[in-house]
């Protein structure tokens, strides 16, 4: 009689990618949460290597979309800090002419 082996999944792939799709869809927070979610899916991906466990391809989901999260809210929030740039450079431009 053939025995079956039970493997355990790890938990946290399937934070890392609840993160990283949570992040996706709030721009205030999307950032932090991609990075962590980013560093879940890195810690879990080790872990499923390292002892045998399954949830690989949820690991590698939680990255993806983890770090689509994070380029997205970064460009975001480097777009706001140029527009504020230029805007205020503009207003100052102007309030030195009149």
């Amino acid at each position: 009689m053939l025995e079956e082996k039970e493997y355990e999944r790890n938990n946290k792939a399937i934070v890392g990618m609840v993160l990283g799709i949570v992040g996706l869809f709030f721009p205030i927070i999307g950032l932090a949460l991609g990075i962590i979610g980013i560093v879940f899916s890195a810690l879990a991906l080790k872990e499923i290597r390292e002892f045998k466990q399954i949830g690989k391809g949820i690991a590698i989901s939680g990255l993806t979309t983890s770090i689509v999260a994070v380029v997205i809210h970064g460009s975001l929030v480097l777009m706001m800090i140029l527009i504020y740039g230029i805007v205020t450079s503009i207003v100052s431009f102007f309030e030195s002419i009149f």
